[in-house]
């Protein structure tokens, strides 16, 4: 079963809050489904709203029902049945507002699940030829979200200009950490791999990782004396040997661990700003709805982990 990280589910939330209309039918299987799904109970919400499209196939409210369904298999993880029960959501719509509706819904399902293509493709094409304000609003605030998740800053900072900065309290903020991101000092992997080629260790100092970077410099020394003076005193067989089973093994280890630690390095920069900025859009979204009273129509608040 996948797990939701804090930060994506949490992100669901808001999302639902900001896309998801809340379901106006008086059937009794529609309002314990929706008590469900507040209460968490997820695989129990499924069996009520499959019940009440069991006896209403044709129903008003089958595109809305579809998509609860795909959430509550989101919050489960069940990503397949998901993205299923929301293309059936999007089917199930007659006029264009509410199919947008739905497609939104979808994008959120298939954003979070990862799939940031498939997500900007629907919501591209909304954008260009939705005529619904709102709607425009929604779709580019997702794919502002799929370029912060993806850490492409630059595609980031213009989508917040063209759909974001206008609704939330605190823009400019935001707009501090697109641009702090943009001119992040990131480390080069290929650069430190060259460098601890020249100089073992040296690739790891440049990364930031000075202590890993002396030890491997101290290892790597030690190694190549130990070789050099078994081949200085004619032991061609032990010298050998520990040039392929020990110099060789740690000076290649030593290049690997100078990229990896350059990717760890620039991938913790992008989670950071990645974190702040989704932290800033939930509080000032927070905010907002405190502000206008906003309820949250049945949709569960986040946890720590959802498996």
């Amino acid at each position: 079963m996948n797990v939701i990280s804090r930060s994506r589910y949490t992100i669901i939330v808001l999302l639902l809050l900001s896309a998801v209309q809340p379901t106006h039918a008086s059937d009794h299987a529609i309002t314990l489904a929706d008590s469900l799904m507040a209460a968490a109970f997820y695989d129990h919400a499924i069996t009520e709203y499959t019940r009440y499209l069991f006896f209403n196939p044709r129903g008003a409210s089958r595109g809305s029902t579809y998509s609860k369904i795909g959430y509550c298999h989101a919050y489960l993880g069940e990503w397949k049945r998901a993205v299923d029960a929301v293309d059936k959501a999007v089917l199930s719509e007659e006029n264009d507002s509410a199919r947008e509706q739905r497609t939104i819904e979808r994008s959120v399902i298939l954003l979070t699940s990862g799939d940031r293509e498939r997500a900007r493709e629907s919501l591209v094409e909304i954008v260009g030829t939705s005529h619904h304000e709102e709607t425009v609003k929604r779709a580019g605030m997702l794919l502002f979200l799929s370029h912060v998740y993806a850490h492409e800053w630059k595609d980031a900072h213009h989508t917040y200009h063209s759909f974001v900065k206008g609704r939330f309290p605190e823009p400019d903020s935001v707009e501090s950490l697109l641009m702090e991101a943009l001119l992040a000092q990131y480390k080069s992997p290929k650069t430190a791999t060259i460098l601890s080629t020249v100089i073992p260790g040296g690739g790891q100092m440049y990364a930031g990782q000075w202590l890993s970077g002396l030890n491997a410099l101290v290892l790597n020394a030690g190694l190549g004396f130990l070789t050099v003076n078994s081949f200085i005193h004619e032991h061609y067989v032990s010298g050998f040997l520990e040039f392929e089973l020990l110099f060789l093994r740690y000076y290649l280890g030593n290049r690997l661990q100078a990229y990896n630690i350059a990717v760890r390095q620039n991938e913790k920069i992008d989670h950071s700003y990645e974190q702040k900025i989704i932290d800033l859009l939930l509080k000032s979204h927070r905010v907002r709805g405190d502000i206008q009273g906003e309820e949250k129509n049945g949709i569960p608040e986040a946890d720590e982990n959802v498996k």
